[in-house]
């Protein structure tokens, strides 16, 4: 096994160039370059960061790689299983290289924009040449069909927003405070954290509960070998155990202060809700505080806050969904430019009722700056008449917009903060959730953005911030210095070529 092992991580990583320039990924670039600098492949980027797979019940191997010591805990499985799958065969039975086709499911939170951050890793397994399928639930299904991806239906309609914010109306009512008022956890009070983490919790489980009949059913039947899942999809975790397939979460940010000691991600068993417990009891299935092989993340190495334990790391490549690109974007601005993105979708889920887009917009325009907005159909009549130097866009995805933008405005969500700064563009970000501080605060301190989390929001402040960024070349500088490290992680490809190995070495 340890000879095995060896030659998939040296398979795994034989192709990177050594000359793209290390990660700052601290425990990733260490793991990695120790392996490629020992095994003799010459590249210094950074990818995986940890112990691989720690924490997973199957075979287990010493890594036997020069300078690398640790445990890795991979699922048991064999060459005579994948052969009678008839998704295996090896070109020569002396070669570490393989010739296969993984069934991958993907588990995404029925919510545009958790979906859209899992779409390039789907692609990239896709284009690898392996069977992607998205578990999606009505609300969703058209976005996945319309990422060219296959969407396989799973459940009954349901309103992920409406759900989440029953539990941020519920805290209202027991405090007197939306959740806006307290911006991040550190600030509230220890009992009203506890009860925030507790109806945050209630609402995810009882989404398991609705589902986990029928994903049991399709995985049961289609024999996944690798699940792919989001943080809060805890039934990712029980489609592990009935399937044995291993499970690897999906990040799409910083992550929270208290994401490893979460339900899912290593919060103790005995912790759990009982009505999450039963749910694996009813299935036979043992629930474990962590059940992921790995966290890939997209998230540059300068934003992260702790980074998640047996961490794959990969480039953020933005996807906000499929549409033609609109002439005016194909030509150059006639002055600065600035987006301005924000949904009722923002304010629903914290419990607040402002709407800040377009007074910001018209009094951006008003300086003299070109601004666009992009918004739902359903948040247009917040507008009222159009004034001048405005463009409103419904549906644009963020993605074509904000690299022609010397600024960008919003709420500071995790797959439209890392598509701004990620596109080398400074933004001012006016944070609505804890996860939005989060991802806010980090961008800042990377000196590629702007906080405010002022209550109610400072719309001369935002105003202000915007214009400042505009007029000054320093902001664009540290947003593509972000930009610039980001290009430098390993790609989606890349990502998929690890998870591959992964698989591969659990054979015996």
């Amino acid at each position: 096994m340890r000879r095995s092992f060896r030659r998939a991580i040296k398979a795994a990583f034989s192709h990177r160039s050594a000359e793209r320039s290390p990660s700052a990924g601290g425990n990733a670039g260490e793991f990695l370059g120790r392996v490629a600098a020992r095994a003799g492949a010459g590249f210094r980027r950074a990818g995986v960061s940890g112990i691989l797979g720690a924490g997973w019940r199957g075979t287990t191997a010493r890594l036997g790689l020069p300078g690398v010591l640790g445990t890795v805990h991979l699922p048991r499985s064999d060459e005579k299983t994948l052969s009678r799958r008839g998704r295996f065969s090896r070109r020569n039975r002396g070669s570490p290289h393989v010739e296969f086709t993984l069934r991958v499911l993907f588990v995404p939170l029925a919510a545009a924009g958790h979906f859209y951050t899992m779409v390039p890793l789907a692609w990239a397994f896709r284009v690898a040449g392996h069977d992607v399928r998205v578990a999606a639930q009505p609300s969703v299904l058209g976005l996945v069909n319309s990422s060219g991806l296959t969407a396989v239906p799973v459940g009954e309609p349901t309103n992920v927003l409406s759900n989440i914010k029953g539990s941020v109306d519920a805290l209202r009512s027991e405090t007197g405070k939306s959740l806006a008022d307290y911006g991040d956890l550190e600030s509230m009070p220890d009992e009203v954290r506890e009860r925030f983490k507790e109806l945050r919790r209630e609402t995810f489980v009882a989404m398991a509960s609705e589902i986990a009949d029928d994903l049991v059913g399709l995985a049961r039947g289609w024999r996944p070998d690798l699940i792919v899942t989001d943080p809060v999809m805890f039934v990712g975790a029980l489609l592990s155990e009935v399937t044995g397939a291993p499970l690897v979460r999906h990040l799409s940010g910083p992550l929270l202060p208290t994401f490893h000691r979460a339900l899912g991600s290593g919060l103790p068993v005995d912790e759990w809700p009982a009505s999450l417990l039963a749910l694996f009891e009813r299935f036979g299935a043992e629930p474990r505080p962590d059940p992921a092989m790995v966290n890939v993340d997209p998230t540059p190495p300068s934003l992260l806050t702790r980074p998640a334990a047996n961490r794959v790391g990969f480039r953020y490549v933005p996807y906000n969904g499929a549409t033609q690109m609109p002439g005016w974007l194909r030509e150059p601005a006639g002055r600065p430019r600035v987006c301005v993105s924000w949904s009722m979708t923002n304010t629903v889920t914290s419990g607040e009722k402002e709407y800040p887009a377009a007074a910001i917009a018209k009094a951006l325009a008003q300086r003299g700056t070109e601004v666009v907005v992009t918004v739902k159909a359903t948040d247009r009549p917040h507008f009222g008449q159009v004034p001048d130097g405005v463009r409103i866009v419904e549906e644009l995805p963020l993605q074509l917009v904000v690299p022609s933008c010397a600024a960008a405005v919003n709420h500071g969500g995790g797959g439209t903060s890392l598509t701004v700064v990620t596109s080398g563009t400074p933004q001012v970000m006016m944070p609505q959730d804890p996860a939005h501080v989060v991802n806010a605060e980090r961008i800042a301190t990377a000196g590629a953005g702007v906080a405010h989390r002022t209550r109610p929001i400072d719309i001369p402040a935002v105003v202000e911030a915007a214009s400042e960024m505009v007029d000054e070349g320093r902001w664009r500088a540290a947003a593509r210095a972000v930009e610039e490290e980001n290009a430098r992680q390993p790609s989606p490809a890349e990502a998929v070529r690890v998870l591959e190995q992964l698989v591969m070495a659990r054979l015996r």
